[in-house]
């Protein structure tokens, strides 16, 4: 799983580098892309499942970021800003698919430590929760791939999702609960 993302709370470690995008700085757009797009293909691709549409998802929302930092308040942190316009750009994405399948994920899913056995189950065992999630309502789908797979806080996922942090940790509770009631079923 992902390391936790810094409280929303806390001073954004990206003011820095959104000082030096909105002075036109060389080097600092490619500086946002380097910090976020793995970032949010790994969103993306844990939503869409296809490797081709989980880039150009993460692509589009990394540009739609770029061009809309003129608008960019600063009443978020610029990841948390950056995740809310790629939410944005995978729902309207998803309107127009019937069914998410889950195609190939490449290694970045399995921890290079363990052996090829065990890469292998747990490679196995995160696309199966990945499918499993993909039978979530969408909200609790949302709440569970943000702070339980990307391992954003709960105060900045439920800023990305703009809800209060209880309402946050119910759709959680609830997703996780659909999830060990299909673990158990499969069983």
């Amino acid at each position: 799983m992902a390391q936790p993302v810094p409280s929303a709370n806390t001073p954004d470690p990206d003011a820095g580098l959104l000082a030096r995008l909105r002075a036109g700085e060389a080097g600092a757009d490619q500086e946002m892309f380097d910090r976020f797009f793995p970032m949010a293909l790994r969103l993306a691709r844990a939503r869409f499942g296809n490797d081709a549409e989980a880039e150009d998802a993460a692509l589009e929302a990394l540009e739609e970021a770029f061009q809309g930092l003129p608008s960019f308040q600063g009443k978020s942190k610029l990841s948390t800003w950056v995740y809310r316009v790629l939410r944005n750009r995978i729902c309207r994405n998803a309107r127009n698919r019937q069914r998410v399948e889950l195609a190939g994920l490449d290694e970045e899913i399995a921890d290079p430590a363990p052996g090829p056995r065990e890469r292998f189950e747990s490679h196995r065992e995160f696309i199966r929760l990945l499918k499993d999630i993909q039978h979530l309502t969408p909200e609790q789908a949302w709440a569970v791939t943000l702070c339980r797979v990307i391992g954003l806080e709960l105060d900045e996922g439920a800023e990305v999702l703009g809800l209060s942090v209880p309402a946050l940790k119910m759709r959680i509770q609830r997703g996780l609960e659909t999830l060990r009631r299909k673990r158990k079923a499969r069983e």
